[in-house]
């Protein structure tokens, strides 16, 4: 009767399975297989599919050995690769949550990785609850006076015949219950004797184990077998197995969960196989993601009533990284995904007031990572004995720190050395504090959190000539170089230009003592010639028409252009890619400055729109006229130049390039008697372009 129902059983399984995806009996597992073998009278060899391997299985008689051997080419890749929950919770949609390269697996599946059959069928023989059945075997040593060995069967009564001896009852017995009955037997017919008694072989027992395991069929095994070991013989659950609600169809039913055995090393006692029974094992429950600054994160299965306390209990618990006063969960609100946030002053408080949130389908818990960034330290590097790392206060000083590094090494300079202190994170500030000072006790140079000091040996920097470098390089700042060092070497200190760096465009400019004199004595000379403009204009009694006037404020205003140009004329106009201009020698006071590249051109002056475009490659100046609106009547169109971004003034105005300025010049009618005025500006005008292009020839020689 109890084999009849349990090939019922297996028959409305295979029914469901075959009805679900049509009757195509290669879809089938092995254990669908060996199933429509054992009910319809199959050949005895029937093809099954373990993994992703196709073999032959002999179905006859099948027991532990040929269990063993068909594992043995079982290639399993079942587990190997993410399943679809993982893909899902690995999405981008969930990007925000995770720490990067944070991937989420299933929890718990990896303990059936390594399955060694053989291991498993040993192990069977251990068990002190185990009850002797019919068809056991029992071996009794009897050593003393009498020393003789007996491997007894237990028969169908649950008896074993002793020889001599007679009939001892067993069946139902543990083997601690049994050797108590043999020996008390023995004893009744012998005298000075030791009893020993142990299991032999055991009785092998029939049982199905079905659902999502990897190898799921009909087994003859062991009878002292437990489910668990069962269903690692069966090679383990799938990813979509549950592992929260594996059941045992027996006399009674049980079920299993994996996780208390996982988590807390439960074990479950007293429960065996009994010929017939079914071990199934269900599809995967609900599951939650939790990720971020926990010990174990993952994808947990979780059962109705389980709360967010439970979940964070199975991971292990938050690192010491984790923000901890925060909780951030993703889930389903309707046809919706919401954002949650679950804030308090402490984790302790966080979990008292929220702990109990009832776990819900799909849900998606993150444990922020907390500000991982390391504060409060300054560090010394170069020519001190203890260079490092030390911890950072308010207040302290370049002299304190130089202590804690145990002081300077012999040979190191002393004049100069370079504080780094952060600007963002591609650039710092490079501050050059004297040395000497401040071990003197002469001066003071207060630290700022994350500084970082260099001091120099003899021979490796001599404070002659400081210059100044910044804009698009690696490292801007103010730079200490030996005498002699070219423009090439201070870009190759300070790390080079950045991708965006406009090298067309580099800005040098020096200090040029020699022409403040005569720069000064031109400006004051313009500069009265404006204060004399400025003192016709505004005079009530001035009897100028009003196109007079209108000559007048232009001339007025051309004078404050010039003289505030005439405030650059420092500036060296040099190419950075030509060789003979990057080794210009630098000295005291320059000043180098990298733009970011341009991608557009001025036109400025006579042109009815003044505007800046955006750069149009192979387009010729007219396209940039005519974009703005093209020339003024006024316009002074043989005077039109060029001003390159190198600050070279080109007359040829053929090829335009990015960063470029358009310039068109307005004609000056002369309508009053001002021409002397005129005369003189242009002088003046003439004598800053000399003085300009003198300059440049001192340098270029």
């Amino acid at each position: 009767m109890r084999k009849k129902a349990v090939l019922s059983i297996i028959f409305v399984f295979l029914a469901m399975s075959v009805f679900a995806d049509g009757i195509n009996l290669s879809n089938l597992s092995g254990v669908d297989l060996s199933t429509l073998k054992n009910l319809s009278g199959a050949k005895n060899s029937l093809k099954t599919y373990y993994g992703d391997s196709l073999i032959y299985l002999d179905t006859t008689n099948l027991d532990t050995t040929n269990i063993m051997a068909a594992n043995s080419l079982a290639v399993d890749t079942t587990n190997r690769f993410e399943t679809v929950i993982e893909s899902t919770y690995n999405s981008n949609d969930y990007n925000f949550l995770s720490p990067d390269s944070q991937k989420l697996r299933q929890f718990g599946y990896d303990i059936f990785k390594h399955i060694a059959a053989e291991e498993i069928v040993a192990r069977n023989f251990s068990n002190k609850d185990y009850t002797i059945a019919p068809g056991d075997q029992i071996t009794i040593n009897i050593t003393g006076e009498l020393v003789k060995q007996d491997i007894l069967n237990v028969d169908n009564g649950g008896k074993i015949f002793i020889p001599n001896v007679g009939d001892v009852e067993v069946w139902g017995k543990t083997i601690k219950d049994a050797r108590k009955a043999i020996r008390k037997a023995v004893f009744k017919k012998y005298s000075n004797v030791n009893v020993g008694v142990s299991l032999g072989n055991l009785h092998n027992i029939q049982v199905y184990i079905i659902g999502e395991v990897k190898r799921p069929g009909i087994y003859n095994i062991s009878a002292m077998m437990s489910p668990i070991q069962l269903i690692y013989l069966a090679g383990g659950i799938k990813k979509m197995g549950t592992l929260r609600d594996i059941k045992l169809i027996s006399n009674k039913r049980y079920n299993f969960d994996f996780y208390k055995m996982i988590l807390h090393g439960y074990r479950y006692k007293g429960i065996y196989l009994h010929s017939g029974d079914i071990v199934y094992v269900p599809p995967i429950g609900k599951t939650v993601a939790l990720s971020g600054a926990i010990k174990s994160p993952g994808i947990y299965e979780f059962k109705n009533g389980e709360t967010l306390k439970n979940l964070l209990k199975y991971s292990g618990g938050e690192l010491p990284f984790a923000d901890k006063k925060r909780i951030q969960i993703v889930t389903a609100k309707g046809k919706e995904k919401v954002t949650k946030d679950y804030t308090a002053d402490t984790y302790f408080l966080l979990l008292n007031k929220y702990g109990k949130i009832k776990l819900r389908d799909g849900d998606f818990i993150s444990v922020p990572v907390m500000d991982n960034t390391v504060y409060d330290y300054v560090k010394i590097d170069g020519a001190v004995k203890l260079p490092g790392r030390y911890a950072y206060k308010k207040g302290m000083d370049l002299n304190t720190l130089l202590n804690l590094a145990g002081g300077v090494r012999k040979g190191a300079f002393l004049e100069n050395a370079f504080v780094y202190r952060y600007i963002d994170g591609t650039r710092d500030s490079i501050i050059s504090v004297g040395l000497s000072d401040i071990l003197q006790n002469k001066g003071k140079f207060i630290l700022a959190d994350w500084d970082s000091v260099c001091v120099f040996k003899e021979g490796d920097i001599i404070p002659n000539d400081s210059v100044y470098i910044y804009g698009a390089v690696k490292y801007p700042g103010l730079y200490v170089l030996k005498h002699g060092k070219s423009l090439k070497n201070l870009i190759d200190i300070c790390g080079g230009f950045n991708e965006n760096a406009f090298e067309e465009g580099v800005i040098f400019t020096r200090k040029l003592n020699t022409l403040n004199r005569a720069r000064t004595d031109m400006l004051i000379s313009m500069n009265q010639k404006l204060l004399a403009t400025q003192a016709i204009l505004s005079n009530e009694n001035n009897t100028m028409d009003e196109k007079s006037k209108e000559d007048l404020i232009q001339y007025r205003n051309d004078l404050l252009k010039t003289i505030s140009g005439a405030k650059d004329r420092n500036r060296i106009i040099l190419n950075v890619n030509d060789s003979s201009d990057v080794y210009i020698n630098i000295t005291n006071g320059d000043s180098i400055y990298v733009p970011e590249k341009s991608n557009t051109v001025q036109i400025i002056g006579a042109v009815y729109n003044p505007a800046t475009l955006m750069y149009e490659k192979g387009e010729s100046i007219r396209y940039y006229l005519d974009k703005v609106g093209g020339f003024k009547g006024n316009a002074d169109k043989k005077g039109m130049y060029v001003l390159r971004a190198s600050g070279i003034v080109d007359k040829n105005t053929r090829k335009i390039y990015p960063g470029d300025a358009i310039v068109v010049p307005e004609q000056f009618v002369q309508r009053t008697d001002w021409g002397p005025i005129i005369r003189d500006v242009a002088t003046i005008i003439s004598q800053l372009a000399v003085a300009a292009v003198s300059v440049y020839s001192i340098v270029k020689k």
